[in-house]
């Protein structure tokens, strides 16, 4: 898998990705603790295959993963349940600002759309995008404003790229599959996640 920071390529002796070689030979999952409680989630606490991602919104291997992802979860909504983690990148000089406008639009209740909407603009990231973007998808502005300068917003963004390091995040996007790590080509995920339902 191609990673901001750093890059890792599935072995080419074998089409599987790690994940699925992993499962296979009885390889550990990982152990630490991991806060969903407090991360983005699409899908249900039902979904019997969870899928975590640890992203910076100015990564474009990032852009393809969360691409993988949406394509996903609209083949089957109720097969999985997506947690999306902050891990923005010191050289990525919009990354945290980014991360913050996402969790002021979480509080009003936007955060996919905002999602959405900062991979959409990655390579145009400012603060004045954050105000556009802000209004596009509805939010009250001045609340938006509030919200992204406040602790709370890089509290959850420092959190989560705690988290991170803990566990042995080295680069984005970082996929944790039912805490198996998925290092196979981000575009062939989707079919990846389709045999591993096969095989559960």
């Amino acid at each position: 898998m191609h990673r901001c920071r750093s890059e890792k390529k599935t072995s080419p002796l074998s089409p599987i990705p790690t994940v699925l070689i992993c499962m296979l030979m009885g390889c550990s999952a990982h152990q630490g603790a991991i806060d969903l409680e407090h991360a983005a989630r699409l899908g249900t606490e039902a979904a019997p295959i969870e899928i975590i991602v640890f992203s910076d919104f100015q990564c474009p291997y990032c852009k393809r993963a969360a691409a993988a992802l949406q394509e996903i979860y609209g083949a089957d909504p109720r097969g999985v349940r997506i947690f999306f983690k902050h891990y923005p990148l010191s050289y990525h000089p919009q990354a945290m600002n980014a991360a913050k406008a996402a969790e002021a639009a979480r509080l009003q209740g936007k955060f996919w759309e905002m999602h959405d909407a900062l991979f959409a603009h990655a390579s145009g990231l400012s603060d004045p995008v954050y105000i556009e973007l802000a209004k596009k998808i509805g939010l009250d502005i001045d609340r938006f404003s509030r919200d992204m300068a406040s602790r709370h917003a890089a509290k959850r963004v420092l959190s989560d790229r705690d988290e991170g390091h803990s566990i042995g995040v080295t680069g984005t996007p970082y996929i944790l599959v039912d805490r198996y790590t998925y290092i196979g080509p981000v575009s062939n995920l989707p079919r990846y996640i389709a045999e591993y339902k096969q095989s559960k």
